[in-house]
């Protein structure tokens, strides 16, 4: 993995989105599937310091569960 410095925090060079994280349905509303979600989330989180989230699709909801 890359990383590079931001003032004082290494970051990564790749980032993982949340926009994209499996759903119960095939609507574009459909909830996340919080399970499977997490399961890619923690696969993820040990290489990987940047993660792209936003309100607009429920992903700042599911990656707290994730990370506590």
């Amino acid at each position: 993995m890359v990383y590079r410095g931001f003032q004082n925090i290494k970051v990564s060079a790749l980032g993982f989105g949340a926009m994209r994280l499996p759903t119960i349905g095939d609507e574009w509303n459909s909830p996340i599937d919080d399970a499977l979600a997490g399961q890619k989330v923690d696969y993820t989180i040990n290489k990987l310091t940047l993660f792209g989230a936003s309100n607009l699709y429920n992903s700042t909801r599911m990656l707290p569960k994730v990370w506590i």
